[in-house]
């Protein structure tokens, strides 16, 4: 494994004659991230970690969005007591470039866009030991990087004010915002409990949907479990997801050749290691609505939907039904909370869910006074430029279906020039949040 080892501290353990070594290892290569296998695997075991910080999900994230990256470098930073981990910082380094020859390095948490939850891994009771080498790591290596961008983290995190104050004395300055919400149910000790939790109106209008998708439709639940059946369920899946977005002018996040790599082989290791929830509504044997989500230990979340034009049992919210399902399939299961993850859409509050915040945390290298200035001035180009791309999708969408694409177009560049004026001022004043785009990023 390619290291850099510097020790920096001797823990002195109290009723004991010796103390064990603390020593910080920065992790640069793919082969040095392959093994750290089982040393990660049994620090997820000791930590307060989510599903996105496993091994499985961040290496084949790294495999397919940051290896084949010249920009990205890879910059995980280990901390052991003895030879024991104690905690890592999953982070790379990217070279981003503004102008010409104007640029800067970026520090994020790897599986930074697709993952909904990003954060450390530190072993219990050992959060002090950990965020006190983070910190001399971060410090002896601060001209690696201009600016510290760790978004997606959990309200319960404890990087809020620990990583903080390491990036503050390691020479740097900004702010935490909240980034979005992630919509949760708790579940109550019975599943008529949990019902109750539901607003009233909605619940009655969802337990009918329910008995007559069932009784009237014949559709049935189904949880996919079987290793040999998940090739042929990914395929179904991902076909209804890009069919539902594709309807309404939208790409799909499958589309990316990318994105359908990763998760085809991401999803049969989390179905290894119990991991995936896939589950299905069928009708005459034949799946018309899909969710592929996420198990562990005691939270369910739904990553992904995805549904067919199904006819008139679509007018019955098959989607919520399905996820109805899956909460009381859970709930069975000993699971105590369901997340829907990002984004606010509006099923989510009628199945019970609560608003918990995401947070970002911006910092920037006091040394280096014009990176903020080059920050900003990228995220408007990217930002304005993902806008843009997303409207110009739907317009061209709309356009060549009604046959008007010359009118629909003269028409898009007259509204588009005061959207573009507001998107700029609103991002030389906050630069820091994003520009409202209608959907959530997944």
């Amino acid at each position: 494994m390619e290291t850099i080892t510097v020790p920096h501290a001797v823990q002195k353990i109290p009723l004991m004659e010796h103390a064990l070594p603390v020593t910080v290892s920065l992790v640069t290569s793919p082969s040095g991230f392959d093994a750290l296998r089982s040393e990660w695997n049994d620090l997820l075991e000791r930590s307060e970690a989510r599903v996105f910080q496993t091994y499985e999900w961040q290496r084949t994230w790294w495999k397919y969005f940051g290896e084949p990256q010249k920009l990205f470098q890879l910059y995980v930073i280990v901390v052991r007591e003895g030879h024991i981990a104690i905690g890592l910082a999953p982070l790379f380094i990217e070279r981003i470039a503004v102008l010409g020859p104007l640029r800067f390095r970026r520090l994020a948490f790897i599986g930074r866009a697709t993952s909904d939850y990003l954060d450390v891994l530190v072993a219990r009771g050992k959060e002090e030991l950990f965020f006190t080498e983070l910190g001399h790591s971060l410090r002896q290596h601060s001209a690696d990087y201009d600016v510290v961008l760790l978004e997606d983290i959990p309200d319960g995190s404890q990087s809020h004010t620990r990583f903080r104050d390491v990036l503050d004395d390691a020479g740097f300055s900004g702010e935490r915002f909240l980034s979005e919400y992630c919509p949760r149910t708790t579940f109550g000790e019975t599943w008529e409990e949990t019902l109750k939790t539901f607003p009233p109106a909605h619940r009655t209008r969802l337990m009918k949907s329910m008995k007559k998708i069932t009784e009237e439709f014949h559709a049935e639940f189904e949880r996919v479990q079987d290793p040999g059946q998940l090739d042929s369920a990914m395929d179904d899946f991902i076909t209804m997801h890009q069919a539902r977005w594709n309807v309404i002018g939208h790409k799909g996040v499958f589309a990316d050749r990318t994105t359908h790599r990763f998760h085809r082989e991401v999803a049969p290791l989390l179905m290894k290691r119990g991991w995936l929830f896939l589950a299905f509504l069928k009708m005459s044997g034949k799946r018309f609505a899909g969710d592929y989500g996420l198990i562990f230990r005691t939270e369910c979340s739904t990553y992904l939907g995805g549904a067919y034009d199904a006819g008139d049992v679509s007018r019955q919210s098959p989607g919520t039904i399905l996820r109805m399902h899956i909460m009381r399939e859970c709930h069975a299961l000993g699971i105590q909370t369901y997340d829907f993850m990002r984004g606010a859409e509006r099923y989510k509050y009628t199945l019970g869910a609560v608003d918990v915040p995401n947070w970002t945390m911006l910092m920037f290298n006091r040394g280096r006074r014009a990176t903020p200035m080059l920050h900003r001035a990228r995220l408007l180009r990217d930002a304005l430029v993902r806008r843009s791309v997303h409207e110009w999708s739907s317009m061209t969408h709309n356009a060549r279906k009604s046959g008007v694409f010359s009118k629909t177009f003269a028409s898009y560049l007259v509204h588009r020039c005061g959207t573009l004026v507001a998107d700029a001022l609103q991002k030389a004043r906050e630069p820091e949040k994003s520009l409202v785009m209608g959907r959530d990023r997944k």
